[in-house]
């Protein structure tokens, strides 16, 4: 299962790997989201998205926010994200950049006599702080953001986000500036930010999983979606995969018996089985070794020996 496309390009690295990975697991750093927004404004907002989106968005209160799928009437990923609610009649999808159009335009092919109004928000960036000491930089604490749930606040021309899920870091930070320097943060290119990821086994829409994956797979049930809702578009697929119980593949990370990283579409292999494909690889300072990230047959467990390129590696999580 090939992934698509990256998505926005950002650096290998700001000058200094060993830097940001120790920014990524010691202290702050400020990863380049490559994010998009949508804004959905109207009377009918809450009502029209609480039947477009996974999440439960009528449970959804001024202030909070929660992560959520767009999906196709098939059940297939269009975006994945997080819903920011400032008002019953006003909300904001914050998104990867390249999934925005394909958002709108699906958002849009179900907007019938409804009144919501549903546009890209033009520039902007959203960045993420990662790291064990990203509660403790000056915007963090300034905004005195509630530290559990997924929570909001408008600081200045910023908006910070406590997510509240598994990721890199806690905290989002949304802005409508193109460029942004983070007080307290060390800029962190992608070749650190993948080592972490593969580390943490995070996977990430665009790059390990794509609009072909069922959001079983990708492990994004049932973290954004909610079973209790009513109808909503792609619910019948989701609704029936799991009422049987198990999706087919599931993240896995492995670490590599060798220095040498892998090109990413190396498969994973038992037994002379394929059983997956490594879309994210990287040196991993925290194994001492190549590893890779990639969605895997359910039954390849942690713990498991695979081979990968003709390598043996061992499945960590």
């Amino acid at each position: 299962m090939r992934a698509a496309a990256a998505r926005k390009e950002i650096p290998d690295t700001y000058g200094d790997f060993d830097a940001e990975y120790t920014a990524l697991t010691q202290g702050c750093a400020q990863v380049d989201l490559a994010g998009g927004m949508v804004d959905i404004v109207g009377e009918d907002a809450a009502a029209f998205l609480h039947g477009q989106l996974s999440a439960d968005v009528a449970a959804l209160q001024a202030g909070h926010a929660v992560e959520t799928l767009v999906l196709s009437p098939r059940g297939r990923l269009v975006g994945v994200g997080h819903l920011l609610c400032f008002a019953p009649d006003d909300f904001r999808l914050v998104l990867g950049r390249d999934e925005v159009d394909a958002v709108v335009e699906a958002l849009n092919r179900f907007r019938i006599r409804v009144q919501v109004e549903i546009t890209r928000r033009e520039g902007g960036g959203v960045w993420q702080l990662a790291g064990p000491g990203a509660a403790a930089t000056p915007l963090v604490a300034e905004t005195h953001i509630p530290d559990e749930g997924c929570a909001f606040v408008v600081h200045g021309e910023q908006l910070v986000l406590r997510t509240g899920g598994p990721a890199l870091g806690a905290y989002v930070v949304v802005s409508d500036a193109g460029e942004l320097t983070i007080g307290g943060a060390t800029p962190a290119g992608r070749l650190a930010v993948d080592s972490r990821r593969v580390e943490l086994c995070i996977p990430v829409f665009g790059v390990d999983y794509d609009t072909g994956t069922i959001p079983h797979d990708a492990g994004l049930v049932p973290r954004a979606v909610s079973l209790d809702k009513g109808c909503y578009t792609g619910q019948e697929l989701i609704e029936r995969i799991h009422s049987r119980g198990h999706a087919n593949h599931c993240p896995r990370s492995i670490r590599l018996e060798t220095d040498k990283v892998p090109e990413p579409g190396a498969e994973v292999v038992v037994d002379d089985k394929t059983v997956g494909v490594l879309t994210t690889t990287a040196r991993c300072p925290a194994w001492e070794s190549a590893a890779g990230l990639g969605l895997v047959r359910v039954e390849v467990e942690p713990g498991a020996t695979v081979q990968v390129a003709g390598v043996s590696g061992t499945v960590m999580s």
